[in-house]
């Protein structure tokens, strides 16, 4: 992946991060309507007892399904896509691979996401927060591996490479081999003892854990390909309540990754001041052109969830064709987020 790709990444994560609500005492379980292909559906949301690790969501979605275009409007602009592009984002759950089986008190999962390459998964990433720790553990699939470059340290018997800067503020990180995969452990935020990485990296082993996306959409425009899909909530210290669950699907040109989309849904956001109230699918949205791009935001039928669809501006991403992508999201069946707030057994 290239470095322009990988950055791209990372500010998915961040976004993540940096786009999320408190939303205190809500528990969210899924429940289907019969209808199969209904798109944006309405989901019923109860309040429960806030579990202090395990926490569980859903989503809450809107319904109806794209209107027909009429026969007098116009056909799209020769800047719009022309025909409907297959968007190859799995739909059902996808394998983590491994995880820890040992972690230090005060951390839980807080987040699952995948990156892709050519339509292929080529990364698992999974991340545990809480206690002013950040533990991420990531799992690269595809490729020889390789042997790890400059060995420092040791892991089951292994060779591993130990960069633990003795700063509090700086990252660290830990990388080794399982089964042929690479695999690296980093810490952010404080870090624990370096012993205590080489502790959780001892306990990975192979893990049943999955993430199966909440939602993608059937539609990009001509260039434009998913290179993440992540779950999960940027906040929860274990021990306090549930805050604010979010889905983000990031999509963009490798020719030129100024074109990137990002496809939302976050419960307890809200929607932006400011914007040009219109319409998708019969029911009120907000349009919001600002320096940095557009956005098309639009809240749930039933529930807190806010869905968006972001991406650059006009002069380089047609209006016509953010729409198009709102319209498409299509929501995916039995998304299981029970993982959220829960620590190795």
């Amino acid at each position: 992946m290239s470095d322009q790709l990988e950055d791209l990444v990372r500010q998915a994560q961040e976004w993540r991060g940096a786009n999320t609500v408190p939303l205190e005492g809500l528990r969210h379980r899924v429940t289907r309507p019969a209808a199969p292909t209904t798109r944006w559906r309405a989901v019923t949301i109860a309040a429960a007892v806030v579990l202090a690790v395990a926490v569980s969501v859903g989503i809450a979605v809107r319904a109806g399904q794209a209107p027909p275009r009429p026969a007098d409007e116009p056909p799209p602009t020769p800047a719009q896509s022309q025909a409907p592009k297959p968007v190859p984002v799995p739909t059902g759950s996808q394998p983590m691979h491994y995880g820890p089986t040992w972690m230090p008190p005060g951390l839980g999962e807080d987040s699952r996401s995948f990156e892709l390459r050519d339509a292929q998964i080529v990364r698992a990433v999974r991340t545990w927060r809480g206690a002013g720790q950040e533990l991420e553990i990531a799992v690269d699939l595809v490729g020889d591996a390789g042997a790890v470059t400059g060995p420092n340290a040791e892991v089951l018997g292994g060779p591993a490479r130990l960069d633990w800067p003795s700063a509090a503020g700086d990252p660290g990180r830990l990388e080794w081999r399982v089964d042929g995969h690479r695999i690296v452990l980093t810490a952010r935020v404080s870090k624990p003892p370096a012993s205590t990485a080489r502790r959780i990296a001892e306990s990975v082993r192979s893990d049943p854990a999955t993430l199966r996306p909440a939602f993608t959409t059937d539609w990009l425009p001509a260039g434009l390909t998913v290179i993440t899909y992540t779950a999960g909530d940027s906040r929860i210290p274990v021990g306090e309540p549930f805050r604010a669950w979010m889905g983000v699907l990031t999509a963009t040109d490798p020719a030129d990754p100024q074109r990137t989309v990002r496809v939302a849904a976050v419960a307890g956001a809200t929607i932006p001041d400011g914007g040009e109230v219109t319409a998708r699918q019969a029911r009120p949205a907000t349009y919001l052109r600002t320096a940095d791009g557009q956005t098309l935001t639009q809240r749930a039928v039933v529930g807190p969830v806010v869905w968006s669809v972001t991406g650059p501006g006009p002069e380089v991403l047609p209006r016509a064709d953010l729409e198009r992508i709102f319209d498409g999201v299509v929501e995916n069946e039995n998304v299981d987020l029970d993982w959220l707030g829960t620590r190795p057994a």
